[in-house]
């Protein structure tokens, strides 16, 4: 009568790994975006004005939620990620192609943050659903 709890155990791990995996792929994808010279996303021809800002929102938020959530260290894994937005924009003016610039900054922390605020939001929503 324990199999149907080592099949829970069982799928929280599949479930812990499966977000370990996807969070070092969007880990990936975001330091390509950042630190590839002359990568495809510099060079887009977007006419939406500002749309790079919700890319970087975009590119540190996604990472940020996936490895907060999978270590459970939401603050830790955000100021990490903040940090790492600091860094990179003062590494681009070392980049070729590089530029700088403190409001991508803004959106790389504002992704960061958001990205804890929502795992909030969802830890409070689940926790009311099992008490009510």
């Amino acid at each position: 009568m324990t199999a149907p709890v080592s099949g829970v155990v069982s799928q929280g791990r599949d479930r812990r790994v499966w977000l370990a995996v996807l969070a070092f792929a969007a880990l990936a994808v975001q330091l390509f975006a950042v630190y590839a010279p002359g990568s495809v996303a510099s060079q887009a021809e977007i006419s939406i004005p500002n749309i790079d800002k919700a890319v970087h929102l975009l590119i540190f938020g996604i990472p940020t939620y996936l490895f907060a959530r999978w270590t459970g260290r939401m603050w830790l894994v955000a100021a990490i990620f903040v940090l790492h937005g600091a860094w990179s924009e003062f590494i681009q003016g070392f980049i070729p192609g590089g530029d700088p610039d403190v409001f991508d900054f803004l959106a790389d922390a504002s992704g960061a943050v958001l990205a804890v605020v929502v795992l909030i939001v969802q830890k409070r929503w689940a926790k009311s659903k099992t008490a009510g």
